[in-house]
């Protein structure tokens, strides 16, 4: 079966690895403008050759930002707003679970930071400029590149609960 092709320009949060850099070889393979996220640049930095590698005309630019700082998610919002005209779909996909309690460098409990508050920032800093559609993942379950392309095309807002299999759709958030 074979995919659509798209010129949607996608972020996608947590890219160096697992779901993240799966979707975005995924999107690569159809054509979107790919942005990857990562905290670490040498790991990004993989996953962009490894997709370039395997698709050698793929779009893709790249953007480092640590979720566990809301000063870094502010300034990753300027720099996205600054560099990029538009946004259709920004995938909320970095996440943590470390094994033992740590705190962010703003002093809230990682897991929470990471998880909740700085995709929430990230996506209300975004949202005035942009009427993406929004993804957030919460497992490492498959995400279909069909379902991201379909919210780009229809430009609708639908936060994807993938951990309980549920796509609510939601008003637009701006």
């Amino acid at each position: 079966m074979g995919f659509e092709k798209t010129e949607a320009t996608i972020l996608i949060t947590g890219a160096s690895d697992g779901l993240g850099k799966e979707a975005a070889r995924k999107l690569a393979a159809q054509g979107a403008r790919l942005i990857l996220h990562g905290r670490s640049e040498a790991k990004l930095q993989a996953a962009v050759d490894e997709i370039l590698n395997e698709f050698p005309d793929a779009r893709i630019d790249t953007i480092l930002a640590n979720f566990s700082s809301l000063a870094q998610m502010r300034a990753m919002a300027a720099e996205l707003n600054e560099r990029f005209e538009r946004l259709d779909v920004l995938v909320n996909n970095a996440g943590v679970l470390p094994l033992r309690r740590q705190v962010s460098a703003d002093g809230f409990e990682l897991t929470f930071a990471v998880n909740y508050l700085a995709p929430f920032l990230l996506t209300n800093l975004l949202c005035p400029c942009s009427s993406a559609a929004l993804l957030r993942t919460s497992s490492i379950s498959v995400l279909s590149p069909t379902i991201l392309l379909r919210l780009a095309l229809c430009r609708w807002t639908t936060f994807l609960d993938t951990s309980a299999g549920l796509s609510t759709p939601a008003q637009n958030c701006c």
